[in-house]
């Protein structure tokens, strides 16, 4: 509850739905302590006593009915003290989600949507009880509405369909019609298009028809009623509409929930159903389709899930989404652009999400996860090999653009941590002809580095190499990452960068049956579809271990070692070598198993290492690599997705 600790209050405005005076569902006068169910009656003293009279959970629920009366009375200090108070107290998942509940239910009050959609943020209904998971519906859905995001608004207004009766289910429908409406004509005609999901369609039809989308509105209320008898959008036409002919579908009865429920707490086995959003044509197409391939060698030894793919290029990836989830999808893998990574990120996905991308903020939903090939983190785990091999005095050489920064930076960061200090000199070389002269100014001085982490090209991590040796008399501690894998193939090429140490995924620096077969599956096989396709077995490898790796542990896959950390990264421990070691591994392949396993791992004899190579040229090669790495960590032009790509 760390964020509840800057909790603020600002002055009050008037109630958004005069939530504390009125009850959504029917309950009893009689006062329990269920905070949200009845109405609320007594004074928050009289409420502060029946906490102090009880104890353990009663006590919990009293307490937070007397913050919910110092909401209503607007009494915000009292109802801030409370609520810090309170948060401390909070042990349980669901203690927690009903802190933030209440933080909600004080920032609705005083219209500051952007805070409730903050305190909300990725909470699960997991537990709550029902009334308390129809306030947070509710609050959801305003916010979302007031601050624009129409996706996550309709889905909790639809979601708090079933919790409702009476003049709260008429005005919901209402809520739902409403916002929609708020869509330009033409873009609801297209959503109508692409929509397969009855009941959302049948909300959009009515919202097109209020937009004037229709010449004859009556007419085309009057048909819309004949082509859904049983909706619930006919009580915003009809608010008389004999209730025994709308069927209401319940929020348990989603995949959404279920699963919602599974990873919180209850027994996961795995998605029935998977969805994989990929650019499967166009400009990136080879990336998905390597990626695709993955996915369905792993699925060859695993079988079980029914799998589908939807084509990215050129489409709406929230379309494509929900109509995964009206075909029943239970797990999605994808989308890969950054630009539709940030779009369905900020969707409330409450079917987990494993993202092909990173993202700048920490996405919508509980179980939303973000796994890049990304150079930062390559950066960050050559700190700490440098750090363990005994080196102290390390220099960073990059080439002088913005992502070599991004990647001195991470290591840098990484060093702080590990070692306490930040004083690591970072050399930037922008051409061959000045990069003597470079090198030479850069590690001169009373305490030269002991060790050095380059980020190059292979030829240029040779060549830098050999001028600092001419410099210092002494062949230099190197240690490279992925970008200057000179590949297993290049023997010219690697006899010059003989010594330095190699980080990269495993399954880049070994030679194994698996890699043969990929190279088969594939039309174009080079480094980066080679990548793509590691990363597409492991993501289906993490499907049946999700609530594992949520909570800690961690799997042995192709791109390293797996884990995920707090804010839903997937990061990928790399495997380090020495290049010119016995050819790297000498054929030794880390077998992946596929069962979940907690960082073990086995090893299986593979054969002759691979004749044909990823590619024969190095420096291409790691273009390539960089070109690969940039179409899923970044959006720079002519090395990544530009938006036009799909």
């Amino acid at each position: 509850m760390k964020a509840l600790k800057n909790f603020v209050l600002t002055g009050i405005a008037a109630s958004m739905f005069a939530l504390c005076g009125c009850q959504l569902f029917g309950g009893n006068e009689n006062e329990t302590p269920d905070p949200y169910k009845g109405r609320i009656t007594q004074s928050a003293d009289w409420y502060a006593s029946q906490a102090r009279n009880s104890s353990g959970e009663q006590r919990f629920k009293w307490k937070m009915k007397q913050i919910r009366k110092y909401i209503a009375d607007e009494e915000t200090e009292k109802a801030r003290d409370l609520i810090s108070a309170l948060s401390k107290d909070a042990k349980t998942d669901v203690q927690k989600a009903e802190v933030r509940l209440l933080c909600a239910e004080y920032y609705s009050n005083t219209a500051s949507y952007d805070k409730v959609l903050k305190y909300l943020k990725g909470v699960s209904t997991a537990g709550l009880p029902r009334e308390e998971a129809a306030y947070l519906y509710m609050y959801r859905a305003k916010a979302s509405a007031q601050t624009g995001n129409t996706e996550n608004a309709v889905n909790d207004y639809i979601r708090l369909n079933s919790y409702l009766k009476g003049d709260s289910l008429v005005k919901n429908q209402k809520d739902i019609v409403n916002v929609l409406a708020g869509k330009q004509k033409e873009e609801l005609e297209s959503m109508i298009g692409s929509s397969s999901d009855e009941l959302r369609r049948g909300y959009l039809q009515l919202a097109y028809i209020r937009a004037g989308g229709a010449d004859d509105a009556d007419a085309a209320e009057e048909q819309w009623v004949k082509d859904n008898p049983s909706h619930p959008g006919r009580l915003y036409l009809d608010p008389d509409t004999d209730l025994s002919l709308i069927k209401i579908r319940s929020a348990a009865d989603s995949p959404a929930e279920a699963l919602d429920s599974a990873l919180s707490g209850r027994e996961w086995t795995g998605a029935r159903h998977i969805a994989v959003l990929m650019p499967l044509s166009g400009k990136f197409g080879s990336f998905g389709e390597a990626f695709r391939a993955g996915i369905e060698t792993y699925r060859g030894a695993n079988p079980g899930a029914e799998i589908s793919y939807y084509d990215t290029n050129g489409k709406d990836v929230i379309g494509l989404y929900n109509d995964a989830l009206a075909k029943g999808a239970e797990f999605i893998i994808g989308p890969l652009l950054k630009t539709n990574v940030a779009r369905l990120s900020e969707v409330d996905t409450s079917v987990p999400v494993i993202f092909i991308n990173s993202n700048e903020g920490t996405g919508h939903g509980s179980f939303q996860y973000f796994y890049a090939l990304s150079p930062e983190d390559e950066g960050a785990d050559a700190a700490m090999k440098i750090r363990d091999d005994g080196f102290t005095r390390p220099a960073v050489i990059i080439p002088d653009q913005q992502k070599g920064s991004r990647v001195a930076d991470s290591f840098i960061r990484e060093w702080r941590n590990i070692s306490g200090s930040s004083s690591v000199p970072v050399i930037r070389f922008r051409d061959r002809i000045t990069l003597k002269d470079t090198i030479a100014s850069g590690i001169r001085g009373e305490q030269a580095p002991d060790s050095y982490y380059i980020y190059a090209s292979p030829l240029e991590s040779s060549v830098i190499r050999q001028e600092i040796k001419s410099i210092t008399g002494r062949t230099p501690e190197c240690y490279i990452t992925g970008r200057s894998n000179p590949g297993i193939s290049n023997a010219s090429v690697e006899r010059t960068m003989a010594g330095m140490k190699l980080g990269d995924m495993p399954w880049m620096l070994q030679s194994s049956d698996l890699r043969r077969t990929a190279r088969g599956a594939l039309r174009h096989s080079s480094s980066d579809t080679l990548k793509f396709f590691a990363l597409g077995y492991d993501s289906l490898m993490m499907v049946p271990n999700i609530k594992q790796l949520d909570g800690g542990s961690s799997v042995e896959g192709l791109t390293g070692t797996i884990s995920i950390s707090g804010n839903g990264s997937v990061k990928r421990g790399i495997q380090w070598i020495t290049i010119g070691d016995s050819r790297f591994l000498s054929g030794k392949v880390t077998a992946v198993s596929p069962e979940f396993r907690s960082g073990e791992s086995s090893a299986e004899a593979a054969g002759q290492p691979d004749d044909a190579g990823v590619q024969s040229d190095a420096g291409a090669q790691a273009d390539e690599s960089a070109r690969a790495e940039s179409a899923i960590a970044e959006d720079e032009p002519g090395l990544a997705p530009a938006d036009s790509a799909e």
